[in-house]
């Protein structure tokens, strides 16, 4: 769910993470409960609600400076994206450098101990909040305090385990192999959340076991896939988007029916989707589900570009842009079927397409 954008980047709310609102807002509201005297059930709600938010702002600001850092150093970001663990900023490239990497992870957990520093620093100046602000002062910087240091720790993709691997990288001056050990280690960090989440399971916290749990369990995760697609952009890296696209040699044309379609191309070139052409301009795509959609006893009657998707649906790419480049707008797209466009950029006319069966074929064949 898109919520707004700040210096270009979409920012998204999941849908998951209106539980760590919940959870917080609980949290903070149970502290009060316990300390406050006779404390009605607005001002539970209130404080609750108030935390839950605060908290949603401080990893907002977190993954925001990562962002802003990214672009600093030439780095495009589509979008930021909150969720139950945390946040995370969709970066469509590596960072350049060893450099830029500390740089671009070490912001966040810096932001968040500071956001923390301040909320705890307004508890020592004299002046009488009440208990209400004096627990949200305290509950928030601890908080971002916990947050920030958390994540410091070398556990990637976790911005310590970013950081970890910009110094690997520096050393060995290889990207994969910095990637690699990191990953291992990150994976290592998720078994040890996992085997301490059992343990306060049982004798410590049954709620806060089961949330380390699933957080070890999304780590080894993450680190997994993200050692996956750094070896797929370093690799796409050194192809261009034309080398792994599929060339646009057949179209079919506006006007022709479904039926025809299906006789003369589908079942002829054994394809899933075809791009359709008006006076010998691109205008459209028409998928094989598409058709099965549509009655077959209505499909003599409709023309395909009255089933097409519009082509300006497709995010598209230049052909001389990177394989790297394609690969990340390709993830990044939600549009379905899951395609990009391959443009010439002289008539920005598209000359080919880009799924996943294409990046399949390319990193299959780099790596064998």
């Amino acid at each position: 769910m898109k919520i707004g954008t700040i210096n270009g980047i979409k920012i998204k709310l999941h849908i998951s993470t209106f539980l760590i609102v919940a959870l917080i807002g609980y949290t903070v509201a149970q502290m009060y409960f316990f300390l406050a005297i006779n404390p009605t059930i607005y001002e539970l709600i209130l404080i609750g609600l108030l935390n839950g938010f605060l908290i949603l702002i401080s990893i907002l600001i977190h993954e925001l400076l990562h962002s802003i850092v990214a672009q600093k150093y030439g780095l495009n970001v589509s979008e930021i994206e909150l969720y139950v663990f945390g946040g995370a900023s969709k970066i469509e490239k590596e960072p350049a450098t060893p450099k830029s990497e500390i740089f671009i992870a070490g912001v966040g957990p810096l932001s968040s101990l500071m956001i923390g520093g301040i909320f705890l620093l307004l508890l020592f100046l004299p002046f009488n909040y009440g208990l209400f602000f004096s627990v949200t002062f305290y509950y928030m910087g601890l908080s971002n305090i916990l947050l920030g240091i958390f994540n410091l720790l070398p556990g990637f993709p976790m911005d310590g385990g970013r950081i970890l691997r910009a110094l690997i990288w520096s050393r060995r001056k290889n990207i994969l192999s910095a990637t690699k050990t990191a990953s291992r280690i990150g994976r290592f960090f998720g078994y040890l959340l996992i085997f301490i989440g059992i343990y306060m399971t049982f004798f410590y916290s049954f709620l806060a076991g089961i949330w380390m749990i699933l957080i070890g369990f999304f780590l080894t995760n993450a680190a997994r896939s993200e050692y996956i697609q750094t070896v797929a952009s370093v690799s796409l890296a050194k192809t261009s988007a034309k080398e792994i696209s599929t060339l646009q040699n057949i179209s079919i044309d506006f006007n022709t029916s479904i039926t025809n379609a299906i006789r003369n191309f589908f079942l002829r070139f054994k394809k899933n989707y075809f791009p359709i052409e008006l006076n010998n301009i691109i205008v459209g795509i028409l998928f094989l589900d598409d058709i099965r959609k549509i009655p077959f006893n209505e499909q003599e009657n409709i023309r395909v570009g009255d089933a097409m998707h519009p082509i300006d649906e497709y995010p598209s790419v230049f052909e001389e842009d990177s394989g790297e480049l394609a690969y990340n707008k390709l993830k990044s797209t939600q549009v379905r079927p899951h395609i990009i466009l391959v443009r010439n950029r002289v008539q920005n006319k598209v000359i080919g397409f880009i799924g996943d069966e294409n990046i399949r074929f390319v990193l299959n064949y780099t790596q064998s």
